[in-house]
């Protein structure tokens, strides 16, 4: 995916309101990266874009690989095409198909979680098919609801099936990152630069980090900011900088570029990209 830097959309926000981003402040900068999270999300959530779609073999419970599970655990396991449950009332680190802790498993709710261990989280499910529709062109979609951040195949035939989705947005809730400060898993920070290629944001990974975003890649991810969402972001911005400055009238201006911009890009992904689809359903 081509992405572009935090710093870059940020500073074409603040210029658009007449300010200079090499002057913006604490307080300024904490409207700003509240705006961008809401915004980002707002376009994110709009179209099923072709550049935060993905394709990915699913089954309906975790695969197992070596390592110790509780009771109870429900697991799928590829040696043996085979899902199984520890049965055991304990912890097991034995095999599935090969020790009496496992119970196969022939009846169960055929869910897919959108967060599966292992897995890319999903965001809004776009169809399920039994192949590859990368590959088989003329693949319907398969029967399915949702419930509770899961997708339940209505009709189960196979043990997986292939998932095409809108990958989840990143919750932009973010603060200026500082050294003096320690951060948790799951906290966002942004990493603020005079340079337009640095300023972006990051995630922690774990608990109690100190350590620098952008150079500790073990306790800090990067969060990726899509290329196509940059000119509405900044539009998007400067509208809510303006709106706090109580300049309603070129808050609206670009508040209608905004729109504008939402709606090039639909129409570039429609007449241009060539990557534009439409679901395809069984009929009776």
């Amino acid at each position: 995916m081509r992405t572009i830097t935090a710093s870059k959309v940020i500073a074409g926000a603040v210029e658009l309101t007449g300010r200079l981003f090499t002057k913006l402040n604490n307080d300024e900068l904490q409207v700003v990266l509240r705006s961008f999270g809401r915004n980002l999300h707002a376009i994110w959530e709009t179209e099923f874009w072709p550049a935060l779609m993905l394709v990915e073999k699913r089954y309906f419970r975790p695969s197992w690989t070596a390592g110790t599970y509780a009771a109870d655990t429900e697991i799928y396991h590829a040696a043996t095409d085979k899902y199984y449950k520890n049965t055991s009332g304990e912890n097991t680190a034995n095999t599935p198909g090969a020790n009496a802790d496992w119970t196969e498993l022939t009846e169960f709710v055929p869910n897919i979680d959108f967060q599966q261990t292992g897995e890319n989280e999903i965001g809004q499910v776009f169809r399920v098919t039994e192949k590859d529709p990368r590959e088989n062109l003329n693949q319907n979609s398969v029967a399915f609801s949702l419930r509770d951040d899961s997708i339940l195949i209505d009709y189960r035939k196979e043990n997986f099936y292939w998932i095409e989705f809108r990958q989840q947005c990143p919750l932009i809730d973010a603060r200026k990152w500082s050294s003096s400060e320690t951060y948790y898993n799951g906290d966002v920070v942004y990493t603020y630069s005079t340079s337009l290629a640095k300023g972006r944001f990051y995630k922690a990974k774990e608990d109690s980090v100190t350590t620098t975003p952008g150079t500790d890649l073990q306790r800090w991810e990067q969060i990726h900011i899509p290329y196509f969402t940059g000119p509405y972001l900044e539009h998007a911005i400067a509208g809510d900088i303006l709106l706090v400055d109580e300049k309603i009238e070129l808050a609206g201006i670009q508040m209608r570029a905004r729109d504008r911009a939402l709606e090039q890009e639909m129409q570039r992904v429609k007449n241009q990209s060539g990557d534009a689809f439409s679901p395809r359903f069984k009929t009776y």
